[in-house]
């Protein structure tokens, strides 16, 4: 379940993390509740705040609004890559493989690049630190998103 985790590092000790990840899996077990995390901080980075971002992001990845609905399809995964893509592309160390899984400290120990879901959360932390504090503030964020968030793991 995705969930809020308190053993991140000192320049943001609190993120949201998912419990499975969501991206391509062969298995195709996901959790709506981590896809719906991803949909959210994807929609509130990228749609909102793309291009006051430091590199701006450009224009999301066409055809497709994201819907923040708990559902994998060709329109999240289409983010997802574009997102890492486009991060990628400004220097940073991530793996543009499609997958956002959950973050074990800072880099991963299999790709040794950062974790797809600590750049989502410093780039929502960095826009709307408000609604970052607070999800209930933000109207746009699912009841069963913040239901799943409540629980704390450490």
């Amino acid at each position: 379940m995705a969930f809020l985790d308190t053993t991140g590092n000192e320049s943001l000790p609190t993120i949201y993390n998912v419990s499975m990840g969501v991206g391509p899996d062969p298995r195709g077990s996901y959790r709506r509740d981590d896809i719906l995390l991803v949909q959210y901080l994807l929609k509130k980075v990228w749609e909102e705040h793309g291009s006051e971002i430091s590199p701006p992001l450009p224009a999301p990845p066409e055809p497709g609004t994201i819907k923040v609905d708990g559902i994998f399809g060709p329109i999240t995964a289409r983010w997802i890559k574009r997102y890492q893509e486009e991060v990628k592309k400004s220097g940073q160390p991530i793996a543009a493989d499609g997958r956002v899984d959950r973050a074990h400290g800072t880099v991963s120990s299999i790709t040794h690049t950062l974790y797809t879901i600590l750049l989502l959360n410093f780039d929502f932390h960095n826009k709307e630190q408000s609604s970052f504090d607070d999800l209930t503030t933000d109207p746009e964020c699912p009841p069963e998103l913040i239901a799943a968030l409540s629980t704390t793991i450490n």
